[in-house]
């Protein structure tokens, strides 16, 4: 399999950045690990919170033990934080997308030098 193959299967299918870092392009790729990371973080810090608070709600009986009001409970939260975890994802899209295209742009500038002829010393 050929190197920007290889990068780009790794980028899409593993995580970002990760094709980076097999072509040992590691300052990006970290930046791009950092970055999906932070955005999968993000959206999971939001969700559980979510889920915290209304397991607090039901724990001090400011919430009916049914699944309509809990329901409608989380889907008033969800879009309270919608804002903050549609830009995490947005990120994180952009950082896996990014990740693809470089890594495979990458790959074949390395497979492209690694061709070339070496001059001969005389």
């Amino acid at each position: 399999m050929k190197k920007p193959t290889k990068a780009v299967l790794i980028s899409g299918l593993v995580f970002p950045g990760f094709g980076h870092i097999y072509l040992r392009s590691y300052i990006v790729g970290v930046a791009l690990v950092c970055l999906a990371a932070w955005s999968i973080y993000s959206v999971a810090d939001t969700s559980i919170g979510i889920a915290l608070d209304i397991a607090g709600e039901i724990e001090n009986g400011g919430l009916a033990l049914d699944s309509a009001s809990i329901g409608r409970l989380a889907a008033q939260r969800s879009q309270e934080a919608e804002q903050s975890t549609n830009l995490a994802i947005w990120v994180f899209m952009a950082s896996w997308v990014i990740g693809i295209v470089d890594s495979y742009r990458i790959g074949r500038r390395q497979e492209r030098q690694e061709k070339m002829p070496v001059p001969k010393e005389t």
